[in-house]
Formats: structure tokens, C-alpha cells, sequence
């Protein structure tokens, strides 16, 4: 990994200044699956909002399962997750 990279994934756990942007998690099957459960749930808003000619409201459900499905892939994948996702889980 690039020096550049290590440097920032420190900074990040490790800040000079405020609270870390990321946080160590436990691989966790059961949140990823309430994740893709998510996901599902916004691509069938989705479909909803296309079949109504609501355009903007497509993209951002959209967005929003898209957004789910990387945080399912981050709780199989890896031991750590951004702190965003500790504050919608609340």
C-alpha cells in the first residue's frame, strides 16, 4: 500500500484533533444482511417513483441502495466501516 494511503487510513483512526472517522466493527452477517434488506427496500422504491414519473426521487433511492449494498460488502469484507454508518444505525 502507498505510503500516502497507510498515512491517511492512520489519520483517520488516529486523528490529531476531534473523534476518528472510521471504527474498528466485527465482521457481522446479520447487519450486512439488514443492509441488503435495505437495498431491497429502496430499489422497490425505486421502481415506484419511475412508474410515477418521480425522475429525481428514482436517483436518489437509487443512491440510498447503492449506499446500503457497499455497506453490506464493508461488514463481510473488512473489519472497519466509516463512522457515518454508526450514526444511521441509531
Amino acid at each position: 500500500m502507498p505510503k500516502d494511503v497507510e498515512r491517511t487510513l492512520r489519520e483517520c483512526f488516529h486523528p490529531k484533533e476531534g473523534k476518528p472517522n472510521l471504527r474498528k466493527v466485527p465482521l457481522s452477517t446479520e447487519r450486512a444482511r439488514q443492509h441488503i434488506d435495505k437495498a431491497h427496500s429502496n430499489l422497490r422504491a425505486m421502481k415506484l417513483m419511475f412508474d410515477n414519473d418521480l425522475f429525481d426521487w428514482t436517483i436518489i433511492c437509487g443512491y440510498y441502495a447503492m449506499y446500503h449494498v457497499v455497506l453490506a460488502s464493508l461488514l463481510l469484507a473488512s473489519d472497519f466501516v466509516l463512522k457515518i454508518e454508526e450514526v444511521l444505525a441509531q
